[in-house]
């Protein structure tokens, strides 16, 4: 590189080919912060005929190369205050037709912006709730992506990144005071206030899923399906699927070691054979 060029950073998402022209036109924004029944939304999306993007689609094979995207966006916006817009959505989101939960609640003017004929659904709870939700759930999985987790040493570029991406969330919900409580509490709060101040109100449903079917399908022009709005238990159904892709990985990572170990003794039994 010549002396005083500009020096280009490289970013994981610019390794990701465009999907053109989008799969789904973007039809749903629901930006309520994780423990708001956003897996239950994610849920009730399905049952309704979208494609859902949720948090835990960042555990899925073909989306864990996204875990390093959210992350490095996420990170630049906090430090730098340099944020990402249609062109990276386009490619994360491409499949997609409705967003709930973190890391996209996280860019709520970011997605807003990128697609303004998209309905915004906040869905909230109360305060002081949400945040022994978050003390029991959210905080024990960020506890399990610690830097003495083998696994961040293993495959940094999944399990240290997801490690990475659950302590910059929490670090923008708390004011880069992640331990502290009654920050965090008002990060949802001030999360919530912004939403309502934003978007327009003729734009905007306010939902718990305890409303039920009725409010949702009527702001999103759907008919009430038969069966009951879904109720997901997604605080240990999450913490569960980490816990268990932790120790399968583990165990894997083990089996590989012993692989090695075991033929590194047989080559080295064989060498030495041969030699005597």
């Amino acid at each position: 590189m010549a002396w005083g060029a500009k020096r280009t950073v490289s970013r994981r998402i610019d390794q990701i080919p465009v999907v053109s022209p989008r799969l789904k036109e973007m039809q749903v924004l629901c930006l309520g912060l994780s423990r708001t029944g956003t897996k239950s939304m994610y849920t009730a999306f399905q049952i309704l005929g979208y494609n859902p993007y949720h948090g835990t689609e960042l555990l899925r094979g073909v989306n864990r190369q996204h875990v390093n995207c959210w992350q490095e966006a996420l990170t630049a916006r906090y430090y730098t205050g340099k944020s990402i817009g249609l062109i990276e959505f386009e490619k994360l989101l491409a499949n997609y037709d409705a967003v709930t939960d973190a890391p996209c609640a996280n860019f709520t003017d970011e997605l807003t912006a990128a697609f303004p004929k998209a309905k915004v659904i906040l869905t909230t709870r109360d305060p002081d709730s949400w945040v022994r939700s978050m003390n029991s759930i959210y905080y024990p999985i960020l506890d399990m992506l610690q830097w003495w987790n083998p696994l961040v040493h293993y495959d940094p570029n999944f399990w240290g990144a997801l490690g990475k991406l659950f302590r910059i969330i929490l670090l923008e919900w708390t004011s880069g005071d992640v331990q502290n409580r009654s920050k965090l509490r008002r990060g949802f709060i001030k999360h919530n206030e912004h939403v309502r101040k934003t978007i327009p109100k003729d734009n905007l449903l306010e939902f718990r899923p305890g409303d039920g079917w009725e409010p949702l399908c009527d702001f999103l022009g759907k008919e009430v399906p038969s069966e009951p709005f879904p109720h997901v238990n997604e605080g240990g159904q999450a913490a569960d699927a980490v816990r268990f892709m932790i120790v399968f990985e583990l165990i894997q990572m083990s089996a590989m070691t012993v692989a090695v170990i075991v033929v590194g003794w047989v080559a080295w039994s064989w060498g030495r054979s041969q030699r005597t």
